[in-house]
């Protein structure tokens, strides 16, 4: 006849080896293997982008964490790997660099004469305006700070506005593509002239009306035969000042005193 507890005494013993859940004890089957945890990385800006060295592994994903690293500010959500670049002083695509490549960057013109026009050629592109660079282009001489597109039309050879015509405005009645103001250069100085327009047969009576009436156009003076008696002043311009018939026929002999020439 058989043992009439053994069956008890083995549900008991598997009692005691299994043990009895405690109070609160989480029964449920893990989610994965802690070998399979995911990297979860702190977005606080929530831009979809989070911090590499905030990391988190965990097998779901927890609320404030995001799977891709790499952000740069993650208190800055307009600025994460790539992100659009623009002007406003932040590194938004973690390049290292603040507004390089700036997708509304200006372009700026370069303006070596500052008139306030650079070469349309000669560009580069910024937030802020460089130095020696204008925000206005059209400059056909940047050479020449009085020669722009906002300039006003001389008759003086060069095309001072701009637009592709030199003198344009004037009269030319010879045809000979000169201006006729630009005609009356060089012009002529005598000694023995009282009264003239500075042409050859109407000469200037000194050098100093030569200099002063001979227009901005024209820098160069040449003197006929005689003894000018007067103080040559160039006032600081490239002026050519020569004679039509060699020095031992032309003089410059101030009865005054002081120097004879002054270039500045």
């Amino acid at each position: 006849m058989g043992n009439p507890y053994r069956p008890f005494g083995m549900a008991l013993a598997g009692i005691l080896l299994t043990g009895c859940p405690k109070p609160g004890e989480d029964t449920a089957a893990p989610s994965c293997l802690a070998g399979d945890a995911t990297a979860w990385y702190r977005d606080g800006d929530s831009d979809g982008y989070g911090l590499t060295d905030e990391v988190s592994f965990e097998c779901d994903q927890p609320d404030g964490y995001v799977g891709v690293a790499g952000d740069c500010d993650d208190l800055e959500p307009l600025a994460y790997p790539g992100a659009e670049e623009t002007c406003d002083g932040l590194d938004n695509d973690c390049d290292g660099l603040v507004d390089a490549g700036a997708s509304d960057a200006a372009a700026w013109y370069l303006d070596q004469d500052g008139d306030g026009y650079g070469l349309d050629e000669a560009t580069t592109e910024a937030c802020e305006q460089p130095s020696g660079y204008s925000a206005q282009g059209g400059d056909c001489d940047d050479q020449d700070g009085v020669v722009n597109p906002s300039a006003s039309e001389s008759c003086n050879g060069l095309d001072d506005d701009c637009d592709g015509l030199v003198d344009d405005g004037y009269s030319d009645a010879d045809a000979d593509g000169l201006a006729d103001c630009m005609d009356a250069c060089p012009v002529y100085a005598s000694p023995d002239a009282l009264e003239g327009d500075g042409s050859r047969d109407a000469p200037y009576g000194s050098i100093a009306d030569a200099i002063a009436l001979r227009g901005s156009y024209c820098n160069e003076i040449l003197l006929l035969s005689g003894t000018y008696d007067e103080h040559v002043d160039y006032g600081g311009e490239d002026l050519q000042i020569s004679s039509v018939d060699g020095p031992e026929s032309t003089v410059i002999e101030p009865t005054d005193d002081g120097p004879i020439v002054v270039f500045q």
